[in-house]
């Protein structure tokens, strides 16, 4: 617990929303972002209580399904692979990238 008077007010507060966060939050976790918009708080006070919250423990983090880039064309552009929704991989880009980005990827394996 905090020592002086004003830390620990605001503490309380923010504690307080802290609760509204998680209520807001439930189960499932979503961006900072859709849990303001729910609690009528500004981002800017909702960020940090999420991180707060994720620091002890409460709440896991949302993971994004990141990109995984495979190489660079000739030209320099990255040929991204996602995945789906399925899991199923999904190459980005012009024919052409992918067919030098599947060889470059064959050549590294």
């Amino acid at each position: 617990m905090p020592k002086r008077m004003d830390d620990v007010v605001e503490y309380v507060k923010r504690s307080k929303r802290r609760l509204e966060v998680l209520k807001a939050l439930g189960k499932s976790m979503m961006n900072s972002n859709k849990v303001a918009a729910r609690t009528d708080l500004p981002v800017s006070t909702v960020r940090p209580v999420i991180y707060d919250l994720m620091k002890n423990g409460l709440v896991k983090k949302a993971k994004k399904k990141r990109p995984v880039i495979y190489g660079t064309t000739k030209l320099g552009d990255s040929v991204l692979q996602m995945r789906n929704a399925q899991g199923r991989i999904r190459w980005k880009g012009t024919n052409r990238q992918k067919r030098i980005a599947r060889r470059r990827k064959e050549v590294h394996s």
